[in-house]
This record gives structure tokens, sequence and C-alpha cells, in this order.
């Protein structure tokens, strides 16, 4: 894969781009007790955080916080600044925080600004927590405009690049020898 050129990128405090939104503690036992569709979402890197499923009125009724819809998701502790993909609705507990969108959002443009965070989990060391306060005044590069705005046409369309490549690739891998 070619380098990418981001002597002309800007840098974003990323609390311009995404609110940051607290959990509360959400336990196994309430997902056990209390099953449905709404991932809940804790700090951990394995299957995106995602503890199980819950009941969304029941995360509702304790007032916990819900995702408007599609978001990422950063380890509050633990997988300190580990940041996932959550590709619908979805409730986090307290090790753990939504990233939610200020743009308008979409599967590519989340994965690209994914890629771009994490290269700033190396700031939160195992014992170093991300909090609200440094978070949002964490900065990051990202491809701009002419007006100096986010190229989100540019993330959107570079992740479908590289995603067609793999899928050519994978295509090859299944076709049959003869």
């Amino acid at each position: 894969m070619k380098k990418i050129d981001i002597s002309k990128w800007k840098e974003f405090y990323i609390g311009d781009l995404l609110d940051i939104l607290n959990g509360a503690g959400i336990t196994k036992n309430e997902i056990y007790n209390h099953p449905g569709n709404l991932p809940a979402i804790q700090s951990g890197k394995n299957n995106n955080g995602c503890l199980g499923y819950i009941d969304e009125e029941y995360c509702k009724s304790q007032n916990y916080r819900i995702s408007d819809g599609m978001c990422l998701t950063v380890a509050r502790s633990g997988s300190s600044g580990f940041v996932a993909f959550q590709p619908q609705k979805c409730v986090v507990g307290d090790s753990a925080k939504i990233l939610q969108p200020k743009f308008q959002a979409n599967r590519e443009r989340l994965l690209f600004l994914r890629v771009i965070l994490m290269v700033n989990k190396s700031k939160y060391a195992f014992n170093d927590k991300v909090t609200y306060e440094n978070y949002i005044s964490d900065k990051i590069k990202l491809p701009v405009l002419l007006d100096g705005s986010p190229d989100w046409n540019y993330m959107e369309n570079y992740i479908k690049n590289i995603e067609e490549k793999i899928s050519d690739k994978l295509n090859l891998l299944m076709t049959p020898l003869i």
C-alpha cells in the first residue's frame, strides 16, 4: 500500500468532532437478568468491548447512557484508549465512553476516524484512565478541504477503496483452481 502524504492535513481537537459521553455501571448480572438487543459496551478489546446484549427499556429506566446510533467507543480504563466501532446504538458501562459524532457519520467515516484515534492509544498507559478533560483536548490530524474543514468524503472513499481491494483479493482466494 502506498504511503499517504499527510503534510497538508490539519489538526483537530477530538472534542470538536465528537461528543464524549460517560457511561454508568452496568453489571454482567444486569445483562443476564434483562436480556435484549442493545449491545452493552465496556473497556475490553475483545468483541469491540461488548459484554452482551441488554434490554433497551431497562437501560432507559436506569438512566444509562445510550448512543444516538452508530458511534465509536473508547475504553476509559483497562485497555485505556482502545477505540471500537459500534455499528448500531449501544449502551456503555462506567469503563467506557461513547464518542458520538458531531458530523454526518457513516460506517466508513467512523472506521477511518477509529484508525486515526487509535494512534493516540499509546498516550493512555494501562494505569492512565481516559478522562473527559484529557480526551476532548487531544488532537488528531485529518485530511481537509480548501476551507480547512475535515474532508469526510476523502475518508469515506479511502475506506471503501481498501475494502474493495481486500474484497478482490479474498475473491481470488475463494476461486476454485481447475
